[in-house]
């Protein structure tokens, strides 16, 4: 019987598979590098932290600025003697802040200022790794997709045959119940998969704001990166942004508690007066003064020990945020060399000798070779590999970007490729 079908599977194996859910896949493409770029000129949220840090720098100007002065002028009519006269008076007083105050009100403004640029970096982090997890999720999306159209395509093809011919025999009534099975579960797949691809455009679209959808071209890793632990610890240590961000809180609450030990002494003013009597001889005054509060009632005592108490929390915390960025490298790094090595175990390369065997399988099947549930196992078994070496990829790009991100670096490479996605 299965040599019978030769002529009719080879026909029908041979046809286009049906298109991806998204029609406009083909018509525009972008590399996972411009997609990055595209999303970084585009999102709001770095928007938003390069405005943060414009107004962590002016509030620090205006932290340093000096008070203004204060100009006062009285006039009216005196008498003496029983003489009536012209009297003003006027004055200018220059309030000043206690020496060291304002220094370290800058202090603490440049230090916020610090924390701003932090969150800007994480925001530019945050953006460029979603950005390239989320290409390559639709990447590997797109494959499958791509490969289930294809599986769909030939078991619909199979089932047709199969429906044009009798059934006399239950052998030949169960090979027909598990084509129609196999198609109903390939369907929920493709369905799953082309509605997860949807998905993930929505998330993808969310950053690069396109018209419509497209397609990506990622290139597949050959192998992973080689990467030396110590190196790794040195560079998080100095430059993760959490860790970063928890020592400068550190210091800010140190600089606040020396700032709040200078409430104990007032600030002051210093006044410079004229005054002038014509009734009718002049008289004329010229003085000085200087005012300051006398701190018998508040001397900030206790928002001192609040800020004491502050800061012992902050150094706790700093120390946690050591270890814990410590630790975080460890497991991250555990996961990165076991994606890495997934690589080596499972390369792209070998979709060429999957694509061979499965066109030997179709051969051998058409010329009733095999039967029907072999060439199921063996055409289930190219999917199940289709799937491990495209998921092999995405989990290298997603714990390589893990352990970029607790180094707060942005240079995630990009491997030559071994062949692109079309």
């Amino acid at each position: 019987m299965f040599r019978e079908v030769s002529s009719v599977l080879i026909s029908f194996l041979i046809i286009i598979v049906t298109p991806p859910a998204f029609s406009g896949d083909n018509n525009t493409s972008y590399t996972v590098p411009e997609l990055v770029d595209l999303a970084l000129k585009r999102s709001e949220l770095l928007t938003a932290s390069e405005k943060s840090v414009e107004s962590a720098k002016w509030s620090k100007e205006q932290a340093i600025a000096w008070q203004n002065p204060l100009i006062s002028f009285g006039a009216g009519n005196k008498s003496e003697s029983g003489k009536n006269g012209l009297a003003y008076d006027t004055g200018i007083t220059q309030p000043f802040y206690f020496p060291g105050k304002q220094k370290l009100a800058g202090d603490i403004a440049a230090i916020q200022e610090k924390i701003a640029s932090l969150d800007r970096n994480g925001t530019r982090l945050f953006v460029r790794y979603s950005v390239i997890k989320l290409a390559y999720r639709y990447a590997v999306a797109s494959e499958l997709a791509k490969h289930l159209e294809e599986r769909v395509s030939r078991f619909k093809t199979i089932r047709k045959y199969l429906a044009s011919r009798p059934f006399p025999s239950p052998k030949k009534r169960m090979e027909k119940h598990i084509v129609e099975m196999k198609l109903v579960l390939l369907m929920k797949s493709l369905d799953e998969i082309r509605s997860g691809k949807d998905i993930i455009w929505a998330r993808l679209n969310l950053f690069i704001d396109l018209q419509k959808p497209i397609a990506v071209r990622a290139p597949w890793f050959k192998m992973g990166e080689t990467l030396e632990w110590e190196g790794l610890l040195t560079k998080a240590e100095k430059d993760n942004i959490d860790l970063k961000k928890q020592l400068l809180v550190l210091e800010r609450t140190r600089t606040e508690t020396a700032l709040a030990r200078k409430f104990a002494y007032p600030d002051f003013s210093l006044s410079v007066l004229y005054g002038e009597e014509r009734t009718p001889e002049i008289q004329r005054f010229v003085g000085g003064g200087i005012t300051f509060s006398i701190p018998l009632l508040n001397a900030n005592r206790s928002g001192v020990k609040s800020l004491e108490a502050a800061v012992e929390a902050e150094t706790a915390r700093a120390a946690y945020a050591k270890r814990e960025t410590a630790q975080a490298l460890i497991s991250s790094f555990i996961e990165y060399e076991i994606a890495r090595r997934n690589l080596e175990r499972l390369p792209m390369a070998s979709l060429d000798d999957v694509h061979v065997r499965l066109a030997d399988a179709d051969d051998s099947f058409n010329k009733g070779l095999i039967d029907l549930v072999t060439y199921g196992e063996v055409e289930s078994q190219v999917y199940d590999t289709h799937f491990a070496l495209l998921g092999a990829q995405y989990e290298y790009v997603e714990k390589y970007a893990a352990l970029l991100i607790l180094q707060g670096s942005e240079d995630f490479a990009f491997s030559a490729s071994l062949r692109k996605n079309p």
